[in-house]
């Protein structure tokens, strides 16, 4: 088990929703998961903005810990 950052992200002109995963780093517990967005989340909305937010439409956002799970098939040993 291990857990990533998502923003979900709101749109106006269609009232989208859209999901995003912060693909830069995992975490092995929802604290320290947590401590990172705490940590670095203007470097995490300036990202978010420059990628998802080209025509200004974005009404809002927001970050969480997600929780996954390996799959075991996908580990080498």
């Amino acid at each position: 088990m291990y857990f990533i950052i998502t923003a979900m992200l709101f749109f106006g002109s269609v009232d989208q929703v859209i999901y995003t995963q912060y693909d830069k780093a995992t975490f092995n517990s929802v604290k320290v998961c947590q401590e990172f967005l705490f940590q670095n989340k203007v470097k995490l909305l300036r990202e978010l903005f420059t990628v998802h937010n080209k025509n200004n439409n974005m009404k809002g956002f927001e970050f969480f810990c997600e929780q996954r799970y390996v799959i075991l098939e996908d580990v080498h040993l």
